[in-house]
Order: structure tokens, then C-alpha cells, then sequence
């Protein structure tokens, strides 16, 4: 999480501290909700929005590429 803090789409890691039994990871607060809770509110994004998002989301997994870092994404189907 060090090597991703500082770009503008990943979450600052500020502290670690660890004890004996636990590593507790001190993150920046993120507000905003989840993107599912957003699209659940608004029932769908338009196309622009959709393109924007889309977007930021695959320039995030490519500075995470580039820092050596892998990413594993969980889809789950809702019925």
C-alpha cells in the first residue's frame, strides 16, 4: 500500500502498527460510499458517467501494474 499512495484513485495508507496478535492499517477516511450503493441509488449511470468511471478505474489497475502491485477483482452475479 506504500508503493500506491499518492495517486489521486487509491486510498493513503498513513499508518501501520502491529502487535501481537493483529496488523492494524491506518487508511484515509473515503466518504463517498461504494460505486454498487451509487448505482442501486440512481438506478444507472449514462454513458459519459459510465466512460468516465470505466476510465479511472483501468488508469488505477495500470499505476498498480506499474508498481508491481496485483489486484484481484470478486464479481458476483446477482439474481
Amino acid at each position: 500500500m506504500t508503493r500506491l499512495s499518492g495517486h489521486a484513485n487509491v486510498v493513503d495508507l498513513k499508518a501501520v502498527y502491529e502487535d501481537e496478535d493483529y496488523v492494524h492499517l491506518i487508511m484515509e477516511l473515503c466518504a463517498g460510499g461504494e460505486l454498487f450503493h451509487q448505482l442501486e441509488k440512481h438506478g444507472r449511470f449514462s454513458e459519459a458517467e459510465a466512460r468516465d468511471l470505466f476510465r479511472h478505474l483501468m488508469q488505477v489497475i495500470l499505476y498498480c501494474h506499474e508498481n508491481g502491485v496485483v489486484h484481484q477483482l470478486n464479481w458476483q452475479i446477482l439474481v
